[in-house]
């Protein structure tokens, strides 16, 4: 059975802005009425689910790009750059000890030695609690 979602359409209904999942027999099937008013209801576009099986790294990657059939992601070297033009220099990280090697040169933290119950900050160079007192940062 194929599940479908589904908005009312009257503005009244306090249904009205949320997306209510259904299951219909066939694609043919009428639309369902509103849960909330039992007016008429309107499908709407799902988010389509996908998943990734394995690493989010080569098999996914544009095979055009550089370096896209290794496994590993691209990095940009601000802090301790080495170009002249001070541009950030990109970084091609392979391994976990290029990975710590790297956020130890430009000063931020190593995702891998995050502990439990903190969240690294946007900057990464520190921590927000997701326990306790949410949002501190630390």
């Amino acid at each position: 059975m194929p599940l479908y979602e589904y908005v009312c359409k009257n503005p009244g209904c306090p249904r009205s802005t949320v997306r209510t999942e259904r299951y219909l027999p066939t694609m043919s099937s009428p639309d369902p009425p509103c849960v909330g008013c039992g007016g008429d209801t309107v499908k709407v576009p799902s988010i389509p689910n996908i998943v990734f099986v394995g690493a989010i790294t080569a098999r996914y990657n544009d095979p055009k790009k550089e370096g896209a059939h290794k496994e590993g992601y691209w990095a940009s070297r601000v802090k301790s750059t080495t170009r002249d033009d001070g541009k950030p220099e990109p970084v091609f990280i392979e391994t976990f000890q290029d990975q710590a090697k790297f956020c130890k040169s430009e000063g931020l933290i190593n995702p891998k030695e995050t502990p439990a119950g903190l969240e690294i900050r946007e900057d990464g160079r520190g921590y927000k609690s997701t326990r306790g007192n949410p949002g501190q940062w630390i």
